[in-house]
């Protein structure tokens, strides 16, 4: 049996976290606990998609039964795109470990505010967690002229709605592309049933880039 937690089937699956949520009211996914048992729903859902199971990706957040507990397996691995261009040295942090080093990051950067630095910041950041931040003039089709939030792996031939993260209509700004890229890190069950983190979950992350996801995130935001 292997268990996994839902962003990490999400990730497994190449699908956002919404979707999964979605999966998980409809009754797809076999649950043990808040964890999904990969092996039984694979099997479900071979049955329910006519492309068969969704699932892409091996596990990378493995959780097992032991006597002392849940344990977990943590690695360090590359991003790597799909035509095998590594993206980033990477390293796998649990959530709790990653929550406690930008909260001792917060407030005590010094950014550079021209648009050119925010930029920047916006797109190494991005490519913090495997994203791609991608922008577009404005347009008469619905672009709004800003940024979307990409899974980085995926060409632009590619696309879907699963692989776009945020700003279907390119109408994030710096400061959304931000707080959506921490919000990934350190999301939390929410009212509306959004896919939980819990502090021993795992995330991909390059640990040289998160001072750039340390608040603030705009010249004007000033701190609580």
């Amino acid at each position: 049996m292997t268990l996994v937690s839902q962003a990490e089937f999400a990730r497994m699956c190449d699908v956002s976290r919404k979707t999964v949520t979605t999966w998980a009211s409809l009754g797809k996914l076999v649950m043990q606990g808040k964890r999904v048992d990969v092996e039984e729903t694979e099997a479900r859902m071979s049955r329910l998609h006519r492309e068969g199971s969704p699932i892409k990706n091996a596990p990378e957040k493995i959780v097992t039964l032991a006597d002392d507990g849940v344990t977990k397996r943590r690695r360090e691995s590359d991003f790597v795109t799909r035509k095998g261009n590594k993206t980033a040295s990477t390293e796998l942090l649990s959530v709790g470990e990653l929550e406690a080093r930008l909260r001792a990051l917060d407030w005590k950067q010094t950014f550079d505010w021209s648009p050119a630095a925010v930029d920047q910041r916006v797109r190494r950041a991005a490519r913090c967690i495997g994203w791609d931040a991608v922008t577009s003039a404005s347009r008469d089709d619905g672009h709004w002229g800003g940024y979307q939030l990409r899974i980085a792996q995926f060409s632009a031939d590619e696309l879907s709605c699963d692989v776009i993260q945020g700003g279907h209509g390119f109408n994030l700004d710096a400061f959304d592309v931000l707080e959506m890229v921490r919000d990934h890190i350190s999301a939390r069950l929410d009212v509306d049933g959004a896919i939980t983190q819990d502090d021993d979950d795992v995330i991909p992350v390059d640990p040289d880039s998160l001072d750039l996801l340390a608040r603030p995130f705009g010249e004007l935001q000033t701190q609580p």
